[in-house]
């Protein structure tokens, strides 16, 4: 989301294999912005509907 709170892309997320051995998993996500969009302030959220179950959601969103 830009400075106003808008959608301005999003991306498919591969799925990543359980953490058995505790130690965090990442993918690489590559997203589109178009250009002029406002990013002096934003969020990237992961699963909004929240559709997939996790232990916590504390991790799903970064915001600046």
């Amino acid at each position: 989301k830009d400075a106003q709170g808008t959608i301005v892309a999003n991306a498919v997320v591969p799925a990543l294999e359980a953490p058995l051995d505790l130690l965090p998993r990442w993918t690489d996500i590559t997203m589109i912005i178009p250009d002029g969009t406002d990013l002096s302030k934003g969020s990237v959220q992961l699963d909004p509907k929240g559709k997939i179950m996790q232990i916590t959601r504390r991790n799903t969103t970064v915001k600046w």
